[in-house]
């Protein structure tokens, strides 16, 4: 072991690396015996190719043209998109980026276009009388999103429901003749208040019928069981819990109360965090920001935790035809992986599992949960992680530089799966602290509207109150404290070295400087969502201003390099260039570097590396 200053310690997690380790899997579809996902891959400038999984045989399905041009699968509904391909009869319905437009293709063949440009598709569900999905339409003077019917056929796009803001969480029973969804509407965002639907469907909704419309209630993940009973999440008791809803005489039965959250924030569709098997659940759940997963038997209510040692569960589904479980599971020093349970056994087999760098575990850390003090909640919570490095120690006395992180959102909760841009920085020496500030999810209903009004108030403020906290525990070294953050984070990071003096220097990845900006030129999922979490607009204009870092000149006076993709839809560039000329302008040293072909999150591995090392030198400048 070595003493070296920490933050220059040598280590094998390179940017390279963090950048390999982006390789992400999602949106897990069964048909029959066939498991089929999408894997984006940095490697490839981060397109998304579907890939399938049958008789231990795994299968790249979706084709590249060349290395210039290729398909990838991924919708911009919403701009996040979700859920973008489905399967019938044999053939792989998917939308392509660059066009939005869907395309079909039998295993094996060339994808052929199947509908026309102009309208984005998400949400995609495989019926007899054809693709059911969210539409979202553009023109020059207004967006329409809708429920639509593709034909399988011709690709025409007809309209089976319209009139509400929003659609989501389309799911069709084993059957293919029963139809739910949610809707919702501007203010609301879909974890403030939803609307549940349900019709029979034979080319259309019969018997369309509105079975939940509660104001405050987020009602999520709508789904049936083989024998036509309906499920859902609903946080109408604080706590997003799993639900039952009788279709003969509409009653709700809770599966499970229990103090934690049964699904997560679909910034994207398709989401899934619990799946029926048979006779019973089985249920990933948040706990003080940590997940589980858990079984649930469905007569007798039987609650059981599973044993392992994963932190994180996510898409999970259930393969009847095997009787297994298939999920996408991590932990804070295990790479994601797919995994199939056996429903009966509880053995667990690996389909496929993203690149751990052959990193030893001698140079990852594994966090601690910690609570602080905060003004918006009676505490806050937040993982610490200790610098972590086999071949280095901290000197006598030394304390090491902190690096805080900022998850985005706001309405998200810090990563419990293996990040190795946390690792990136541990092993070289910095402990890191990733904040579940006020208005993060894991934490019940209260906690998550807890930022409500006070966006870009009580989010910093926390930041600052754990950074307050581990100097008072002389965990830290109060010199060497920097910040970093992305899209909202990144407005959370910048508001913190605006506002407050704890911090030596910070980095914003396409982070919000100017909110009146942002309100004025982000996109239609979005553009409300500011008058719940800040005030109406142009009402409170003043609100905006008082909470804009860009407004207040005066107070930048701390170091910042800024990362911004040229083509991100959600976050201006132009954000980004204002804040960097008032440093300038000041002469405090920054940094502006702006990836011309990058949108809102990066996906190019040389985009990544890159950003991360100009990262690194930055701070380090500050030693």
């Amino acid at each position: 072991m070595h003493s070296y200053q920490a933050g220059f310690w040598e280590s094998p997690i390179s940017a390279e690396i963090v950048a390999a380790g982006a390789l992400s899997f999602s949106d897990i579809l069964i048909v029959d015996d066939t498991i089929y996902w999408l894997e984006q891959r940095s490697q490839e400038r981060g397109r998304k190719v579907i890939v399938s999984y049958k008789n231990s045989i795994k299968q790249d399905i979706t084709p590249s043209i060349d290395n210039s041009i290729f398909y990838n699968v991924n919708s911009k509904v919403h701009e996040y998109g979700g859920a973008p391909f489905c399967v019938f009869q044999e053939k792989i319905y998917f939308v392509n980026n660059d066009d939005q437009c869907i395309y079909v293709q039998t295993i094996g063949g060339q994808p052929q276009v199947l509908t026309k440009p102009g309208i984005r598709y998400a949400n995609l569900v495989a019926s007899k009388h054809g693709i059911i999905c969210v539409a979202e339409e553009h023109s020059d003077v207004f967006i329409k999103n809708y429920i639509a019917l593709i034909d399988y056929n011709s690709g025409s796009c007809s309209i089976l429901l319209e009139g509400a803001d929003f659609y989501g969480a389309l799911t069709i029973n084993s059957d293919l003749n029963l139809v739910a969804f949610i809707s919702w509407n501007n203010p609301s965002m879909p974890w403030d208040d939803t609307q549940l639907w349900y019709a029979k469907f034979n080319g259309n909704f019969v018997g369309l019928t509105k079975l939940i419309d509660n104001a405050g209630e987020s009602v999520l993940e709508p789904k049936f069981d083989n024998k036509d009973n309906l499920y859902f999440v609903s946080d109408r008791t604080d706590w997003w819990n799993i639900y039952t809803l009788s279709l003969v005489d509409k009653s709700i039965t809770a599966v499970c109360a229990r103090a934690g959250e049964f699904t997560t924030p679909p910034w994207v569709f398709g989401l899934s965090n619990y799946a029926i098997c048979e006779d019973k659940i089985f249920a990933a759940y948040i706990k003080e920001g940590i997940g589980y997963l858990a079984t649930i038997d469905l007569s007798s209510k039987t609650f059981f935790t599973l044993k392992n040692n994963f932190t994180d569960f996510n898409y999970v589904s259930y393969c009847a035809k095997l009787k297994k479980l298939i999920m996408l599971v991590g932990s804070f020093t295990v790479p994601d992986k797919l995994v199939a349970l056996d429903c009966n056994k509880l053995l667990m087999e690996e389909l496929a599992t993203a690149p751990d760098g052959a990193i030893t575990d001698e140079y990852l850390s594994a966090p601690q949960v910690i609570s602080f003090p905060s003004l918006a909640n009676p505490k806050s919570y937040a993982l610490l992680y200790a610098p972590t490095n086999k071949h280095y120690k901290l000197a006598a006395n030394e304390k090491p530089p902190l690096l805080v992180m900022c998850h985005g959102g706001p309405t998200a909760r810090a990563k419990t799966n293996l990040s190795w841009r946390i690792q990136f920085w541990t092993s070289r020496g910095f402990a890191v602290v990733d904040v579940n500030y006020a208005g993060s999810t894991g934490f019940g209903r209260k906690y998550r509207k807890s930022l409500n009004q006070h966006f870009g108030i009580y989010d910093w403020q926390d930041v600052v109150s754990v950074v307050k906290y581990l100097k008072a525990k002389r965990q830290i070294d109060p010199q060497l404290v920097f910040i970093r953050g992305g899209s909202a984070g990144g407005y959370t990071s910048l508001c913190a070295l605006t506002f407050s003096n704890e911090f030596k220097a910070g980095a914003s990845y396409y982070g919000i400087s100017s909110l009146i900006d942002l309100v004025e030129t982000t996109h239609k999922f979005e553009a409300k969502y500011l008058e719940n979490l800040v005030a109406p607009f142009p009402a409170k204009e003043k609100t905006y201003k008082q909470r804009s870092p860009i407004l207040h000149k005066d107070k930048l006076v701390t170091p910042i390099i800024f990362f911004q993709g040229g083509q991100d839809k959600i976050v201006s560039p132009a954000q980004a260039k204002k804040l960097y000329d008032v440093l300038q302008t000041k002469k405090i040293r920054s940094e502006l570097v702006i990836y011309p072909n990058e949108g809102h999150g990066f996906r190019s591995a040389k985009i990544i590396a890159s950003s991360i090392a100009q990262e690194l030198a930055f701070y380090q400048e500050f030693f």
